[in-house]
Formats: structure tokens, C-alpha cells, sequence
């Protein structure tokens, strides 16, 4: 599932770099659980939350249409999966968590994305390192505090 949007913001992205602001179509399927599909609701939730940076349009909304399909209209790149995961991981850490609490909650990212944006947001001093007893804690920063 991480995969495919991945591949999507990829491909989203290159399209967009090139001057291609055409429609996208997105044909993800419906799923066969009779809810809608992993992929499907996963994208969807995906691209509302970057609504400032596209437009969309659920298949089943245009005459004719297919719930396994997205219409996609870009406006402006998206931002990298790792800011995105990055931005994730700051809101989660807003009380302290352990590096493990972090992997668990974060996992379908993969192990490579988790530690290259916690590696991202030191660096930034967005997150800060603590230590309990054995346990390294993550804490986000934020300005003025």
C-alpha cells in the first residue's frame, strides 16, 4: 500500500516537473473485501490531504464512471514521501516516544524511511533526543518553545 503511493507521487511528480498539468487517471480498483480496497481508500485519504496541491475526483462522481477509478488534476508538486512521513512522525512525537514505538506505529513505511526522517528531523533540530534510563526518547521541537 506504501508502495503505491509511492509510485504514484513518483510518477505524479515527474509529470508535473515536466510541464504535464493534464489529468491523471488512476485506476486502483475497487477491492474485493466489499469496502472500498486498501489502495483505494488509502490514495483517496492520501490526496485529500493534499488538496492544496491537487484536485481529484472519485470515478463513481462522473457519468459513466468507475469506483475503482481516481481523476487526478495536479496543480503543484508533491511533497517526498519522506517529508510527508516526516511530518507524521513530529505530530506522534509531540510526547516523548521510544525509537521502537516509532518503527511500530510508522512500519509500513519500512525501516529505511523511518530512520531517514528521524535522521532528517535532527539534523533540522526538529527533533530532540533524550535519554531514559537504557531507553533513546524522540520529542518534537517546536519554534518558540
Amino acid at each position: 500500500m506504501v508502495e503505491a503511493i509511492d509510485t504514484f507521487v513518483n510518477y505524479y511528480n515527474g509529470r508535473v516537473h515536466n510541464g504535464d498539468f493534464s489529468r491523471i487517471l488512476v485506476i486502483h480498483g475497487y477491492g474485493s473485501t466489499g469496502e472500498g480496497g486498501k489502495i483505494r481508500l488509502r490514495l483517496r485519504s492520501f490526496l485529500a490531504n493534499h488538496e492544496n496541491f491537487l484536485a481529484f475526483e472519485c470515478g463513481e462522481h462522473i457519468a459513466g464512471g468507475n469506483i475503482g477509478n481516481t481523476f487526478v488534476f495536479p496543480r503543484k508538486p508533491l511533497p517526498s514521501t519522506i517529508d510527508t512521513l516526516s511530518d507524521e512522525i513530529l505530530e506522534y512525537c509531540r510526547s516523548p516516544k521510544t525509537k521502537s514505538k516509532i518503527a511500530g506505529k510508522f512500519r509500513l513505511h519500512g525501516e529505511a524511511k523511518i530512520q531517514a526522517s528521524l535522521q532528517n528531523l535532527e539534523k533540522k533540530k526538529l527533533l530532540a533526543v533524550t535519554h531514559k534510563g537504557n531507553h533513546k526518547l524522540f520529542q518534537a521541537t517546536f519554534p518558540g518553545s
